[in-house]
This record gives C-alpha cells, sequence and structure tokens, in this order.
C-alpha cells in the first residue's frame, strides 16, 4: 500500500510539474526573456528597401518631383537604415516664380533609434539648414545655419528619440 501511495505521489508530482512547467512556455511579458533581432540583420546590408520618384502638381500644372529612397547601412556603416526624401519645385511665390529645393534625410540605428538627421530648404535667396546628431546617450547636438545666424545648442532628453515605422511613408510624399 505505501508502495501504491509513492507512486501515486510521483505521479502526480510529476504531472503537475509537466503542466506548471508547459503554462511558463506559454507565458508572455516580462517573466519570459526573449530576443527579436532588429528587421535590418535579416535584410542584406546596402539594399535599396525603397526607391520611388513621384510628380508635383500645382493647379494642374507640373511643377516638380520628389524623390525617396531607403536604403539598409552597410555593418562599417554601423548597420540600421538610411532614408532620404529630395523635392524641387518652381512655385508661383509673392508674385515670381521661385525653385525652391527640400531634403531630409534620416540616418536610424537598427534598433530605430535617431542617430542623425538633417534638413534643408534652398531657394535663390535664401536657405535654412538643421542638423540634429546623437551624441552618446540621450545628448543631442542641434544645429540651425541661415544667411543672418548660425544656431547650436545640446540637448538632453528624457529617452532617446525612436522613430516610427511610419516615418518612411511620412518623408514619401
Amino acid at each position: 500500500m505505501k508502495l501504491l501511495g509513492k507512486i501515486n505521489f510521483k505521479f502526480i508530482f510529476s504531472l503537475l510539474f509537466l503542466i506548471c512547467f508547459s503554462l511558463l512556455l506559454l507565458v508572455q511579458g516580462p517573466c519570459r526573456i526573449s530576443y527579436t533581432p532588429p528587421l535590418s540583420l535579416v535584410i542584406p546590408s546596402d539594399l535599396l528597401i525603397e526607391d520611388s520618384w513621384y510628380g508635383i502638381y500645382f493647379q494642374g500644372s507640373y511643377v516638380g518631383y520628389s524623390h525617396f529612397f531607403m536604403r539598409t547601412k552597410t555593418l562599417k556603416e554601423g548597420g540600421g537604415y538610411f532614408m532620404r526624401n529630395v523635392t524641387n519645385v518652381t512655385l508661383p511665390v509673392l508674385g515670381t516664380v521661385q525653385k525652391l529645393a527640400l531634403e531630409v534625410s534620416l540616418s536610424l540605428l537598427s534598433n530605430y533609434r535617431l542617430e542623425e538627421a538633417h534638413f534643408k530648404i534652398r531657394s535663390h535667396r535664401y536657405f535654412l539648414r538643421g542638423d540634429l546628431k546623437k551624441e552618446r546617450g540621450n545628448l543631442y547636438k542641434l544645429s540651425i545655419n541661415t544667411p543672418s545666424q548660425n544656431f547650436q545648442k545640446k540637448i538632453l532628453l528624457k529617452n532617446e528619440i525612436v522613430a516610427s515605422l511610419i516615418v518612411p511613408v511620412t518623408l514619401n510624399y
């Protein structure tokens, strides 16, 4: 009788252990440690992800173009993504026709954190250039250049800047 009790106890204990262990495998959240590699590790380096050209029309007339491209950066570049949008338009402004060139580029790390960003707008008589570069941790350096002034400031943020996956869509238009 004692032997049967020991076998039942071992069987029940083993069954409970197996059930608990199986439930641990199904747990999602802080109890489970997992690693999801960044998408840029799966995509071959220097792969052109998108290359789009668009015509720009104003009141039914062609006024310029926009070019967007996105590629993965090589391991020598540190991995991650590079995106750029270049837009050139000729628009009537205050009674005269002006050529405007706009360029926006982003360099992201493989975890979509911002490494650096550049913004330029140029016309015949004016330009504005802005740069935002990550120095270390949550410290960024902002530089703005215009014909009349150069401005630099270091900014300490609470968190790093993480680019949304919608960034390519917003730069694309």
